[in-house]
């Protein structure tokens, strides 16, 4: 197992890289195996997990893959039940990426509503972001992101939430994450016991 940008570092259980733009590479020239509870992890900002096996690829179960890429590469591949290949909101992050909605700001200085806040637009990918909402009259309404990649073969990272601000010592709420990116290259069988996510 190998980095791209730095040594990985590695547990009892497991093997993990840090920084913007890590990779955790894993090459094997037969089958290879994450045992149970094992994991990997690309911690950092779009981080990949890249693993290729001339053989089976299998994860036993409580095992997972997490960063903002997985891919995969094998002849065959098996995943337990109770296993991930997780890039839950792993994409681009607040207000960043080619679907990023519109922001807003609130700025109120009376003693009624400073507390309050109003919400960013949601970020567009395979279609367009939805529209925010807001929770009085002292601000803008901005627009969801604009559309881009594809709904039936996503291949790029999910653009992060629109960002608010609202006045009160200048506070400021933040949008969601994208979600990442996960792709498979298997041969033969692909037996799937757990779950895949991108969720942004």
């Amino acid at each position: 197992m190998t980095t791209d940008s730095a040594a990985p570092t590695s547990s009892n259980r497991g093997i993990y890289c840090e920084g913007a733009g890590c990779t955790v590479l894993v090459t094997a020239g037969g089958d290879f195996s994450l045992v149970s509870s094992a994991w990997i992890r690309a911690l950092g900002y779009l981080g990949e997990v890249q693993i290729t096996a001339a053989g089976d690829l299998s994860l036993a179960s409580t095992t997972y893959v997490l960063g903002g890429y997985i891919r995969a590469s094998a002849a065959s591949m098996s995943m337990a039940s109770g296993t991930s290949l997780n890039t839950d909101y792993r994409g681009y992050v607040e207000d960043t990426g080619a679907g990023k909605p519109g922001g807003t700001t609130y700025s109120y200085t009376g003693n009624t509503y400073y507390e309050q806040s109003v919400s960013g637009g949601g970020a567009g990918y395979g279609g367009d972001g939805g529209t925010s909402c807001q929770t009085h009259g002292y601000a803008s309404l901005p627009s969801g992101g604009a559309s881009y990649g594809s709904s039936t073969w996503p291949v790029d990272y999910g653009s992060g939430g629109g960002f608010v601000y609202y006045r009160k010592a200048t506070s400021t709420g933040y949008g969601g994450a994208g979600g990442g990116r996960v792709h498979l290259t298997i041969e033969g069988a692909l037996v799937m016991g757990g779950i895949i996510t991108a969720d942004g």
